[in-house]
């Protein structure tokens, strides 16, 4: 399964043609200018890779590794969670988990009630991406060197003071690319998969970047160089995502070969494989402490996982409690400072689950299509989940009722919570329009056109100023959120 909606309409365009990278109001070369040009590209290259506004080098890391996790809320400030010794990374014994969840007291919440569908009207022939000519080019940046859909996009976290964001993407032209919104920086193609890149990923640190391939392969690059470090070996077939340990350079990747696998991603040693799934891995992830392994899978189940051990400790499954899917899982998001998932399937149910107890605090209803998304808010008694059906669904987690839907003239498959107004939320969707809402109304605030067909991922930049997106329609874009 592709990093990609898996709604039938996703597939459906023509990929647009290629160009070189463009960006409003950019200067000409000057031929002559060739040789001292660059030598300017290389040393801001490597500035910008290692997210420096300067020249210098950034301080190396430790040699051993030594990674801390004194900010993580529910730990003490002195305590270690993975280090690395003369075995590799190893997991250290489990700590205290989450932060206990919101009080579910049954108090009634200020609840906006669900607004009535309006009854669509017929077109007058502009369809949602209706033609060239209906809508503007709202990017500041487009990057159209893939020759196939851009299945993903990623930011660099490493990102200083008034330098452009690094980007990564990844597409079916089996390349990822390296790339920024300088002009002058010229992108870095990263190739070596056999089959398209259904995600890429920034380290941490950002001095890594991850690319999965349909192949079954995650390659392993270095951002400074553009180099290959490793490719991590194991699956047996497709890898459809991936993710970093949020305090260390460990990789986790989930497989159609229904297992999920866990290396220590620069010296390519396999740390550990969780098995137990029945069909292919959909989704998956640390939690935000990186003490868990959550997975959601085709086989209709959600699992958490102890990443020491590779024991399955608990099962949301297929029927159990009476409350749990009857469908595929599509999408599962771990809150932060509560011990809680929201998970949503392919029959359009979500539930809430309880990390710590095992158990489904609650079913939310609302949705008639495919779940593809779910996020929580930044205060976790809220969440999101966008729809097939058009919709994203707001949602008060304390009371388990709907606050507010945002309706969309087609299926949404990202959202992001804005990063510093946490009222606000972005949305992609299959019109390939990206919006931006305000959870309390359910007002659409601001929204940005360009690409020509579905958005099929969404990220932040660093900074938080922009938002990279990546189409069917074989581009990358970046708009301005300020």
């Amino acid at each position: 399964m592709l990093a990609a909606p898996r709604h039938a309409a996703a597939w459906s365009g023509e990929s647009g043609g290629t160009q070189n990278c463009v960006m409003e109001g950019a200067p000409a070369r000057v031929p002559n200018e060739a040789a001292q040009a660059d030598a300017a590209r290389e040393e801001r290259a490597a500035r910008l890779a290692a997210g420096l506004p300067g020249g210098d080098a950034p301080a190396n890391p430790s040699d051993d590794l030594y990674v801390r996790m004194d900010d993580a809320p529910e730990e003490d400030e002195d305590e270690e969670y993975i280090s690395e010794n003369d075995d590799g990374i190893v997991f250290l014994e489990d700590g205290p988990d989450d932060a206990a969840p919101p009080d579910d007291d049954g108090s009634d919440g200020d609840m906006m009630e669900e607004e009535e569908e309006e009854e669509e009207e017929e077109g007058d022939g502009e369809a949602a991406m209706g033609g060239a000519e209906e809508l503007s080019d709202m990017a500041v940046f487009t990057f159209s060197e893939h020759k196939d859909p851009v299945y993903s996009v990623a930011t660099s976290p490493v990102q200083a003071d008034g330098m452009p964001a690094l980007i990564a993407s990844g597409a079916g032209d089996d390349l990822a690319y390296l790339w920024s919104n300088d002009p002058q920086v010229p992108p870095r193609k990263l190739e070596g998969h056999a089959d398209s890149v259904s995600s890429c990923s920034f380290s941490d640190d950002g001095k890594y970047v991850a690319t999965c391939g349909l192949e079954g392969v995650v390659k392993i690059w270095d951002v400074s160089t553009a180099s290959h470090v490793a490719d991590l070996e194991g699956p047996g077939d497709s890898v459809d995502w991936g993710c970093w340990h949020p305090k260390g350079p460990v990789f986790l990747a989930g497989s159609s070969d229904s297992t999920v696998w866990m290396w220590n991603a620069p010296k390519a040693a396999c740390m550990m494989v969780f098995s137990g799934h029945a069909d292919a891995v959909t989704c998956g992830g640390f939690t935000p402490d990186g003490k868990k392994v959550y997975t959601g899978s085709a086989d209709c189940t959600v699992k958490l996982w102890n990443p020491k051990t590779g024991a399955a400790t608990t099962t949301f499954g297929k029927g159990d409690q009476g409350e749990t899917f009857q469908s595929a899982v599509t999408s599962v998001s771990a809150a932060k400072g509560a011990p809680m998932l929201l998970s949503g399937a392919v029959d359009g149910k979500l539930l809430l689950l309880h990390r710590q107890t095992g158990k489904v605090v609650g079913r939310l209803e609302h949705h008639k299509d495919s779940v593809e998304t779910v996020a929580f808010a930044h205060d976790p008694a809220m969440g999101a989940s966008g729809s097939m059906d058009n919709d994203v669904a707001i949602w008060d987690l304390n009371t388990l009722r709907l606050r507010v839907t945002c309706r969309h003239d087609e299926g949404v498959n990202h959202i992001l919570w804005h990063p510093s107004e946490p009222q606000l939320f972005l949305t992609g969707s299959i019109d390939g329009i990206v919006r931006l809402w305000d959870c309390r109304t359910g007002e659409e605030v601001r929204k940005w056109t360009g690409h020509r067909d579905c958005c099929l991922s969404l990220a932040l930049t660093a900074d938080g100023k922009h938002v990279v997106t990546g189409s069917d329609d074989a581009t990358a874009k970046m708009f301005s959120l300020v």
